[in-house]
């Protein structure tokens, strides 16, 4: 079997990094200036052709090498793959927000630079607050699935709550909400780290945390990418804020439905020994 100690000794793969680099460079830039530029716009279709061309490169190397990125062994396990979708979508509607947040409580509600970071804090600091909540979890092999699906699932409720945000929404009204939902996807950020861990399993433990990192990085990227092509294509700064708000909505409850269904592809006692360990590590009484 393909460790990741064994393959952690082997070449870094330059050539097959640089190509995922050159996609997700040719589809932001796409996305970023697209609306500007126009959609039918040499630069554009260009972008999106060489970014397509580039994932083929990748997708062709990786079939015929012996030696890949991502072992195949890892991309088999269907617990993996879910959980590693769901980081990328939570991350898509997590950045989307507060991308679309900064910008509008100062262009439409009139705060500086500072006053909207003060205004933001409180949504930011409950993360914190639904990390330690996870932690006080009673730890068995199902609770990251269902911590983190109803962790999203509250917070696909708050953001599609706003989806009809206007200029009459009150600051109170907004920040409640939003503390709310993010307390959610505080709880599931944690969750589903030990969910895509145990789906890993301890030989391909440096693999799979790379993966959900670049994946919820990605997300990220995406996320703030189309938001400021809403914002650029509506000319609205509201109705770019329903639609965001509408998007991570539907993106946090696609992820939910990732964390619920299936189960770990692990053996009993694979589970039994990382929830044991992880327990050891964060404190659990």
């Amino acid at each position: 079997m393909e460790t990741s100690a064994r393959v952690g000794r082997d070449r870094l793969h330059a050539g097959r990094h640089v190509l995922l680099g050159l996609t997700l460079a040719f589809l932001a830039y796409a996305l970023i200036e697209g609306s500007g530029r126009g959609w039918a716009s040499p630069p554009i279709i260009g972008a999106l052709a060489c970014a397509i061309f580039s994932a083929a490169g990748f997708a062709w190397w990786e079939h015929r090498s012996h030696s890949r990125v991502i072992p195949a062994a890892l991309l088999a396990r269907p617990r993996f793959l879910a959980t590693s979708a769901a980081g990328f979508l939570l991350n898509f509607g997590l950045y989307a927000v507060f991308f679309l947040l900064g910008l509008l409580l100062q262009t439409e509600r009139g705060a500086t630079p500072t006053e909207a970071g003060f205004q933001i804090l409180p949504i930011m600091a409950v993360f914190v607050v639904g990390n330690f909540l996870y932690t006080r979890l009673p730890l068995t092999p199902s609770t990251p699935r269902w911590s983190a699906a109803i962790g999203l699932g509250i917070g696909a409720i708050g953001a599609l709550a706003l989806i009809a945000i206007g200029s009459w929404t009150p600051y109170w009204l907004l920040v409640t909400v939003l503390v709310v939902a993010d307390l959610g996807i505080g709880v599931a950020v944690p969750a589903l780290t030990v969910a895509l861990m145990t789906a890993a399993g301890a030989e391909y433990a440096g693999f799979g945390s790379a993966v959900f990192n670049a994946t919820r990085q990605i997300g990220s990227l995406i996320g703030i990418a189309i938001t400021g092509t809403l914002i650029a294509t509506t000319g609205d700064w509201y109705t770019a804020a329903r639609l965001t708000f509408l998007l991570a909505g539907i993106a946090y409850a696609a992820a939910a439905a990732l964390s619920a269904t299936g189960r770990a592809t692990r053996g009993r006692d694979d589970r039994r020994r990382l929830y044991r360990d992880q327990s050891g590590r964060r404190g659990c009484p």
